[in-house]
Formats: C-alpha cells, structure tokens, sequence
C-alpha cells in the first residue's frame, strides 16, 4: 500500500451526500477511540493552519447522548457543534445529529478493519442540495488538515501505547459484546480482583456515576451463587445476581448473570479468561445474551460507558498493589 493511498478523499456523490475516505495505519479500536474520547478529539479536530483550536469538546458517547464542540480562535465567539448519537457500535460504527443548523445533517462514520489498518468511511447526508452547497466550500481542505492530524496522532508511539491499554468494547455478533484490556499485573491478582468480595468492593461500582457497591456476597465454587446490590441509595438498590457455572483460577471463570431492574433481557452468560504474558493480563470478557433485543437494550442503558468505568478503576487498584 502506498502513500498516495492513505490520503483523504473527499467525493460528492449525489446532490445532498458527501462521502469522506482515509485509511489510517492503526486497528478500528484505536481509531475508534481516537473519534470519541474528547481528550484525543482535542488533539486533532480542528484544523490548525486555520488558527482554530477545540476551546471545547463535551461527548456522551452513547444511543441518546450529546455531543457539543466550541471551535474557534477566541473563547468569546467560537463556533458551536452540537447533536446527539443515535447509534453506537465500537469499534465499527457510529452515528449521530447535526443540530446546529435548522435542518441539520446525519454524519455515519464507519470503522472498517483491514490488517493492522483502518478504513475508514465517512458519509454525511443533507436535507437539501442547497444544505449541502453551503458548507462544502472550504469545507475539503479543512477536513483533508483534520484527518492528517488525526493519521500523525495515530503515528505517535507514546498516544498509541496509552490506547492500546485502554478498554475495548466491541460488539461480536447480535448476541455478544467483548470486552477486552491489559492489566499491568499477574493473571493471579487480577483474578483475585474479580473474585474476592473485598477487592471487588474497591472497583466494581462506577464512582464517576455516583454509585458504591452495597452488598458484595460470592459463593465461588461451581454452583455457587453471588449478589451485588449497588447504587446511590441502599434502601433502593440495583441487583446483579446468578451462579458459576465454571471456575477455573487464575485462568477462566464462566457465570450466570441477571440484572434484575431489566429481568426481561433474561439471562446473559458470561465468560472472563485471563490470559498473562511477562507479568501483564489480558483480559477477555464475553457476554452472550438471550437475543438481539436483550443486547440492544442493555447497549442503551449505557452499560458500556459503567464498563469502562470500572474497568479504569480495577488498573488503577492493581498498580497500587506494585
């Protein structure tokens, strides 16, 4: 693959559809999260020849949130980007609003893996020819800046090797959802984090959500049962509960699990392999639902973001034992 082939394209295929191609020399994951963590958003959105900067970038990167950016030279007059997602798949997809024009356009970006590369497809869809003629001058050059920054980010080793630490959240198929994440320790600790009522009661609830993990009650033997009541109130709490049905320390444990407030997705069956390399964890949860409502449902509830979450918490407990 050449150079030439890495460069930005930018078409017009019809009267109100823009489509924007890049191949980037990083995994979908990477790219991914490179489009939707605000801290990297700032590092290459806005097209610097211009004078512009990202002054600021808010994203709730889920079915239903927003997003808005305020782009601009001066904080006292930016430029204002705002919408909302209306579908989330990482690493693969994503979609969302434009709102700051009165009819504003749909932006569908996909994350396509090839090798060790991504392409990746960026389409816009305007309500109206005219719609599309008003923003496309000038338009070109700055994205052709934007996505350049964004390849030279990408290519810098020390960003590249934060991401890569980070939680990948990818949707397998209709049913499954992985997750995955290095841990800087041994398989042993991890799976002792995973499983001892004490340290999971350092990690499992999601703090930035401001929730604490009430009730931590684990049986671990196959047959064995387990509950976590959670929340912000515990006369009212969340329940997550079930059984292993495998428990293999320190390399596999397989369990049942039901989230009671959402009893009609029914029951999801997880499995967490911890595989170790030169004293580091990789990290491998597979959840398998019922059906393809019953992930569609918990995607929604913004499960992921929880995840992600307490996925930051557990590496930040397992560097504090050294």
């Amino acid at each position: 693959m050449d150079a030439r082939s890495n460069r930005t394209k930018v078409e017009r295929k019809s009267e109100r559809e823009l489509v924007v191609t890049r191949i980037f020399n990083a995994p979908p994951s990477i790219v991914f999260e490179a489009w939707t963590k605000p801290e990297l958003l700032k590092r290459w959105w806005a097209p610097k020849s211009t004078g512009m900067a990202l002054l600021s970038c808010e994203a709730d990167v889920r079915v239903g949130g927003g997003y808005r950016f305020e782009l601009g030279q001066a904080a006292s007059n930016p430029m204002v980007f705002f919408g909302r997602y209306i579908e989330v798949l990482p690493p693969s997809r994503l979609v969302w609003t434009n709102d700051e024009g009165a009819a504003g356009a749909i932006t569908t970006v996909t994350f396509e893996e090839k090798g060790a590369k991504t392409l990746l497809v960026m389409h816009e869809l305007h309500p109206s020819k005219e719609a599309l003629d008003a923003v496309i001058a000038g338009m070109e050059a700055g994205m052709s800046e934007s996505f350049e920054q964004l390849a030279g980010l990408l290519g810098q080793v020390d960003v590249l090797r934060t991401m890569r630490g980070r939680t990948a959240v990818k949707r397998e198929s209709q049913r499954e959802l992985v997750v995955t994440r290095t841990f800087n320790g041994p398989a042993r600790i991890v799976f002792d984090a995973w499983t001892k009522p004490e340290l999971l009661n350092k990690w499992w609830a999601p703090k930035s959500f401001g929730v604490s993990l009430f009730v931590c009650e684990s049986d671990l033997r196959v047959g064995g049962t387990y509950r976590y009541e959670f929340g912000r109130d515990p006369k009212n709490p969340e329940v997550f509960s079930g059984r292993y049905i495998e428990v293999s320390p320190p390399v596999r444990l397989a369990l049942t699990q039901v989230y009671e407030r959402m009893r009609e997705v029914g029951e999801v069956v997880v499995t967490v392999t911890f595989e170790e390399s030169d004293g580091r964890t990789h990290l491998t949860l597979r959840q398998l639902f019922p059906s393809k409502e019953a992930l569609d449902s918990t995607i929604a509830s913004g499960m992921e973001d929880g995840m992600r979450a307490t996925f930051e918490q557990l590496d930040a407990l397992i560097a504090s034992f050294g």
